[in-house]
């Protein structure tokens, strides 16, 4: 088989695995199989050296091309999979409160989109598996763009050692 037919079944095949990997291992060994040392694509550019210097010059940037897409699709799944592990959103650490209330209280807004944007501003970052914070007010937003009002629940520390419920 001719390597740029070889080429279009690696990516095909390799495109659709991606698509259907569910975690960041499943990813890793579709980038091993794939991309690895003992890899599709690094096997087809082991034999490179077999070829004719005309060959190498049509093949050489076609696998090139197949590598970089590759890496690039991969990267994609991957920074969607972390996308879809943001469930929680809150404050950014150290910071408290959306601030909402304060602009109410001054009244310093003219329009419900001020309070919008404030509470997404502040309330925008997101926390996935690695309990890091990530601003994410994009995806904040389309999260809560069907939703027509939202309710703040705080807790407090503050309770007495006699405090029963």
């Amino acid at each position: 088989m001719a390597i740029d037919q070889q080429v279009a079944e690696i990516e095909a095949n390799a495109g659709k695995a991606i698509a259907s990997a569910s975690d960041e291992a499943a990813l890793d060994a579709i980038r091993v199989a794939e991309l690895g040392k003992k890899g599709r694509v690094s096997l087809l550019m082991r034999e490179l050296g077999g070829m004719s210097p005309e060959q190498r010059q049509v093949a050489g940037p076609d696998l090139n091309g197949l590598k970089d897409r590759l890496t690039a699709t991969l990267n994609a799944r991957k920074a969607d999979l972390e996308t879809a592990a943001l469930r929680v959103y809150g404050n950014a650490e150290g910071a408290y409160g959306s601030n909402v209330n304060l602009l109410v209280d001054s009244s310093a807004w003219e329009k419900e989109d001020e309070l919008g944007n404030a509470f997404t501003s502040r309330k925008g970052f997101a926390y996935g598996r690695g309990g890091q914070p990530v601003r994410n007010n994009h995806l904040l937003q389309s999260v809560l763009a069907d939703v027509s009002l939202t309710y703040q629940n705080l807790d407090s520390v503050e309770l007495g050692v006699t405090s029963i419920d």
